[in-house]
């Protein structure tokens, strides 16, 4: 179970390390398999704590939405 926000809890049936990516224009929730992930083995002491498992998170706007509001833009002939 993987927890982004108090308003998206997902279920991710690939249990090796990699990031999400939430999109906070449409709410879609994704896999960045590119991306590095910390990877621990077993269990790692950090500051006198012991670290056992690790989520990682990217949060912005998807490639899907960024295109779809370039889309808008120009046919309403907005100048970046």
């Amino acid at each position: 179970m993987i927890t982004i926000d108090d308003h998206h809890v997902c279920y991710d049936g690939d249990i090796h390390p990699h990031v999400h990516f939430l999109c906070r224009k449409c709410g879609k929730v994704f896999d960045l398999m590119n991306e590095k992930a910390p990877q621990f083995k077993k269990s790692v002491m950090c500051d006198g704590n012991i670290i056992d498992e690790a989520q990682l998170y990217y949060k912005g706007i998807c490639k899907e939405c960024l295109r779809t509001e370039k889309v808008e833009e120009e046919q309403l002939g907005v100048v970046s």
